[in-house]
């Protein structure tokens, strides 16, 4: 069944966290016809995406924030994946710790809206992560941390219930 369907024309957003940014994998999403989606990328040491980071001319990086702020800097960066059938945008934030000689990188594979800048999707991302948190420990406290079926149904009355007994 095309699942696509139930959001054609309307408002939809796929959040997917830690994952690849193989292009076949971005393929599949864009596939979904979501009107915005994101995908945290998982990655381990330098790669790819941290050289065409590093490329970037200051001029395309927002601008530093007051001393006393996170020093994180966020742009757009543009790339195509093997096996991708179209150029892909990633939100990109650099930043620095003190004593850091190097800049670290993070990215989000994303299709974003009109206005959302790429700082808007790692606000997004870090709030999504916020509220999941506090959702987990809510259930762990329940020990209701694994849903007891593969029904998304039967798991939403699961959590109804176990909410009514708070």
């Amino acid at each position: 069944m095309n699942t696509s369907k139930r959001w054609q024309g309307r408002p939809s957003y796929l959040y997917a966290d830690s994952a690849s940014s193989a292009g076949k994998f971005l393929n599949r999403i864009e596939q979904g016809a979501f009107s915005r989606w994101k995908r945290q990328l998982q990655t381990n040491g330098p790669t790819l995406l941290d050289r065409l980071g590093a490329e970037l001319a200051d001029s395309q990086w927002s601008a530093l924030p007051k001393a006393d702020q996170p020093q994180e800097q966020y742009a757009w960066l543009k790339h195509q994946p093997g096996e991708r059938e179209q150029v892909q945008k990633f939100a990109t934030v650099r930043w620095k710790k003190d004593g850091d000689l190097m800049w670290r990188y993070a990215y989000v594979a994303c299709k974003p809206g009109d206005k959302d800048s790429p700082q808007a999707v790692f606000e997004r991302h870090r709030l999504k992560g916020a509220k999941e948190q506090g959702f987990s420990q809510l259930l762990s406290g329940l020990d209701l941390h694994h849903p007891p079926c593969m029904d998304l149904v039967a798991n939403q009355a699961f959590y109804a219930i176990a909410m009514a007994g708070l």
